[in-house]
């Protein structure tokens, strides 16, 4: 496995580890996606957790609306589309009592 030099030695232990046990890996690092993808590895992210979240009842629409806004407040690598996307679902849901 030749690694790009811009990952991280701790990413490249993510990704050994992940294929040995074949599982996915939970990661917004571009770069790690990308060799992951190559890799024929499974990545999610920010957003999929929060769909998690809501699927298990762990959170409801209105704290993944305030969560999700905090979250686009400070962090601008986020994938703004999707993000706005989850929000005017949830919205929606939320005002059917998500």
């Amino acid at each position: 496995m030749t690694a790009p030099a811009s990952l991280t030695t701790q990413d490249k232990s993510v990704v050994f580890l992940a294929k040995n046990i074949q599982a996915g890996v939970l990661s917004g690092d571009n770069p790690l996606r990308k060799f992951c993808a190559k890799q024929n590895l499974e990545v999610k992210g920010i957003i999929w957790l929060f769909d998690q979240f809501l699927e298990l009842q762990l959170i409801n629409c209105e704290v993944a609306i305030q969560k999700m806004n905090e979250l686009l407040s400070f962090n601008n690598r986020l994938p703004v589309h999707d993000c706005n996307e989850r929000l005017r679902q949830w919205t929606k849901s939320a005002k059917q009592k998500c």
